[in-house]
């Protein structure tokens, strides 16, 4: 099965071996999910042969050996990997072994592991961390803290009872979720990071005062009232929030006063929601598998594409779902989008075509319209045709892999008065129309875990001018 991108075979009674040809190297295979069955022979091995993966789910395998993670040192773009349940052996786990440094996402959880990872040090691209239920005992490694791009820590049920090194470390870190129920802490709560959205600390011994007051004012910080671990709280639903405010404090340098309450509402929702980045996130939801359902549906009812062998001599592009989330003008969503993109940066320029053209309005022109719109003080609105690319025509010949998740005309819907739109936020008063792009600039702050840091009225010097001067090249180092 060489065109095969997708192996779903979680939750069977799989227990024999796994034969992987020599010539897996050119494998397709990019997601492939094991978990929750019975092996009994040696499959790690022959799975480190499919070095194209980027996402493995090996959870609870039920084997009687230890898992070796150097064995996992031979793939080239690993963002996913989920080995729950199984035995880690445990000097692979120490920071002389090797993982891909690729990784975004690793599951550890009741691997019974006692004591920290040293392993997750050389991981600068770690967003999501979970080692729920593994006795580790000690305190937790200040190191961990300077992960950039680490989002999400998952430590509940272990037997920690404290933070090395200085509190800062943990105040400036990225993180925004941070899950420490059923450990040994006692004294006072940890100053916390500011872009820290969820924090849980159930069934500790932790005293004294709440230190919420470094938290960002546009943070939420919530303390669960249940297991976060079987019942995720959702930050996007939440009503018990904490306003705090941090050295510089986003309230004291933008502000949302001069807009309408229905206006503030609308701003609000928009800002809450969050829409999953990866497609094994989405398929979990819902709401998302059906969005992606109806994107599928769509594509094959205007007959987009035939499914074919792929003809010698050609190669297939890699897809990916990208998710949307539709609001109505009164911040109510309308609909959850999913959107299958083809990656088409990987062909070449007067092989694979001649010349490009993107129907996408200019942001010039939309100005140009607003402008008409607030001089005539005439009303707006916007409507929301699904699938509107699937009008034009392709004369290219183009081949695609399936869609992960893929399974054997939508009308256009009235969204209401124009509020948002191509990422901008509009909102209308008696004096005109505002555009503001404050989303996109915040959310690109906490992706990159900066929401506490000083803001700056402009990141460039004013009035800086370009040198026309030519000076010669540096010396290659």
């Amino acid at each position: 099965m060489p065109f095969l991108s997708y192996l779903d075979l979680l939750g069977n009674n799989l227990n024999g071996s796994i034969d992987v040809p020599n010539s897996s190297t050119s494998s397709s295979l990019k997601t492939l999910y094991l978990g929750d069955n019975h092996f009994e022979g040696k499959i790690i091995e022959p799975i480190s042969k499919l070095t194209n993966l980027k996402e493995l789910d090996l959870s609870f395998l039920n084997t009687s050996y230890p898992i070796d993670l150097n064995l996992f040192s031979s793939f080239k773009s690993l963002l996913h990997l989920e080995l729950s349940g199984n035995n880690i052996f445990r000097a692979s786990l120490s920071s002389d072994s090797y993982i891909p440094l690729t990784l975004k996402v690793l599951y550890l959880e009741k691997c019974g592991i006692k004591e920290f990872p040293n392993i997750l040090k050389t991981l600068r691209n770690l967003e999501f961390i979970d080692l729920f239920g593994n006795g580790i005992n000690g305190k937790i490694p200040e190191w961990l803290w300077s992960l950039p791009r680490l989002n999400s820590i998952m430590l509940t049920r272990n037997l920690f009872d404290g933070f090395q090194g200085s509190a800062n470390k943990i105040v400036n870190s990225s993180v925004q979720f941070l899950f420490l129920d059923g450990n040994r802490f006692k004294g006072a709560l940890p100053h916390l990071p500011l872009s820290i959205k969820i924090f849980s600390a159930q069934n500790n011994n932790f005293g004294g005062d709440i230190p919420l007051t470094i938290c960002n004012t546009y943070n939420v910080v919530v303390v669960c009232s249940q297991d976060p671990h079987h019942a995720p709280p959702d930050p996007t639903s939440t009503s018990s929030s904490v306003q705090g405010t941090s050295l510089y404090p986003l309230s004291h340098y933008i502000s949302d006063e001069s807009f309408s309450p229905e206006q503030r509402a609308f701003f609000a929702a928009i800002t809450a929601g969050e829409e999953p980045k990866h497609f094994k996130d989405a398929v979990r939801m819902k709401v998302w598998n059906n969005a992606m359902g109806t994107e599928v549906d769509a594509l094959e009812q205007k007959r987009t594409w035939d499914i074919c062998d792929l003809p010698p001599g050609k190669e297939a592009l890699e897809c990916l779902w990208v998710y949307k989330t539709k609001y109505k003008s009164d911040g109510t969503i309308e609909r959850y989008k999913a959107r299958l993109v083809v990656q088409g940066n990987h062909q070449v320029e007067g092989e694979d075509y001649d010349e490009t053209f993107a129907p996408v309005v200019k942001m010039n022109t939309v100005r140009s319209v607003l402008r008409l719109v607030a001089a005539k003080n005439w009303e707006v609105y916007q409507m929301d045709v699904n699938n509107a690319f699937l009008h034009g025509d392709l004369e290219e010949e183009v081949y695609m892999k399936l869609p992960p998740g893929f399974r054997h005309s939508h009308p256009g819907k009235d969204l209401g008065k124009l509020k948002y739109f191509l990422g901008i936020e509009i909102s209308r008063g008696p004096d005109g129309i505002f555009l503001s792009q404050r989303k996109y600039a915040l959310d690109t702050i906490a992706e990159t875990g900066n929401l506490g840091s000083r803001p700056a009225a402009t990141p460039l010097e004013q009035d800086h001018k370009l040198a026309t001067v030519e000076s010669p090249l540096l010396d290659d180092p």
